[in-house]
């Protein structure tokens, strides 16, 4: 039931993580690119928050995402 393919379990929530406020325009690629230079890893956030469509508009879903610390990812 998850969208992102190639990702079979969800990401461990033992990691460090930073909480953000959503924000209007916030989207799960800019989040990436803000918090690990990166928007490509967009399924990153999606993941740890199990979101499985990545093209709802966070703002009026979400009040608060959580980004995990990528040195600590793993998988259950």
């Amino acid at each position: 039931d998850k969208y992102v393919y190639g990702v079979t379990s969800w990401l461990d929530k033992n990691v460090q993580v930073v909480a953000h406020k959503v924000e209007q325009a916030d989207t799960l690629d800019s989040l990436s690119l803000k918090y690990y230079s990166r928007p490509d890893l967009w399924w990153v956030i999606a993941d740890y928050n199990k979101i499985v469509d990545p093209f709802i508009t966070l703002y009026h879903n979400i009040d608060i995402l959580y980004i995990p610390s990528l040195s600590n990812i793993s998988y259950k």
